[in-house]
This record gives C-alpha cells, sequence and structure tokens, in this order.
C-alpha cells in the first residue's frame, strides 16, 4: 500500500504534480477545493504496477491502470493487440462522483451509481473510496 501523503492512513490513488502529492480520494477532494489555484491542478492515478508514475492507460483484460514503462514491459508491442486498453484522462478541480468514476474508468450500473457490477479485482480499495464520497455527499445534501 501507498499510503495518502495528507492523511497517512488510506492508499493513494491520485497523483498531483503540481502539489508532488499522492492523495487517497477523499484528501484530493479536500486538498483541490481549498482555492481557485488548486481547483486548476490536473490529478492522475498511480500506477498499479510500479507504484511512482502516472498512469496514462487502463488495461481491461488485466484490469489495471499503467504508466508508459510499465505498459511496454507488460504488454510489449506483439501483446498489445489482444488486449482492451484505454487511455486515461485526469481530474481537475471537484468532479462529481459520475465524474470520477468515469475519469477512473470505473464500471457503475446507471441505474445505482454506487455498485460496481463487475469484479474489481485489484482496484477494490479505488471503487470503495468512490463510495465513500458518494456517501459523504448523500450526508451532506441530508444535513442541509
Amino acid at each position: 500500500m501507498l499510503p495518502c501523503d495528507y492523511c497517512h492512513s488510506k492508499p493513494a490513488i491520485l497523483f498531483c504534480r503540481p502539489d508532488s502529492a499522492k492523495l487517497c480520494l477523499l484528501c484530493d477532494q479536500h486538498v483541490h477545493a481549498a482555492n481557485a489555484l488548486s481547483l486548476k491542478h490536473v490529478r492522475f492515478q498511480i500506477c498499479d504496477s510500479c507504484k511512482t508514475d502516472t498512469a496514462v492507460l487502463r488495461c481491461s483484460t488485466d484490469n489495471l491502470v499503467l504508466c508508459h514503462h510499465c505498459d511496454v514491459e507488460t504488454h510489449g508491442a506483439a501483446a498489445s493487440s489482444h488486449h482492451q486498453r484505454h487511455r486515461l484522462h485526469g481530474l481537475s478541480g471537484c468532479p462529481s462522483v459520475t465524474e470520477i468514476a468515469s475519469a477512473l474508468c470505473l464500471d457503475f450500473r446507471a441505474q445505482d451509481p454506487v455498485v460496481p457490477t463487475a469484479a474489481s479485482g485489484g482496484r477494490d480499495e479505488v471503487y470503495e473510496q468512490v463510495l465513500e464520497i458518494a456517501r459523504q455527499r448523500n450526508d451532506d445534501l441530508g444535513a442541509e
């Protein structure tokens, strides 16, 4: 587990280059809601393989997000045509739960956006953190 640089208790999911910070999703939301400047920071998922670089693609076949180097190491040129791979996009601002799920390539049912439909494999913590954000936002709405 690569711990979050802010809370030190949850696994880091995102890396913010301008802050040089590895953050869990809850801390990312807190830190990047602080001011207008931090809202502009684009954050990317951390590579599942090396845990040191930002991921540039998701391999659906292996259920991994990988940086360029680890993608080449894992798939090589020949095997890559057999795997379903998708380019990843970063997050900026304070995205909605739906935007977070989309950017992190999570598969949620449309009628109940907080229940994963596919086996998440090694991505369980990512699902759990998105669910926690969804619960927190629902609790905040109920308190108003």
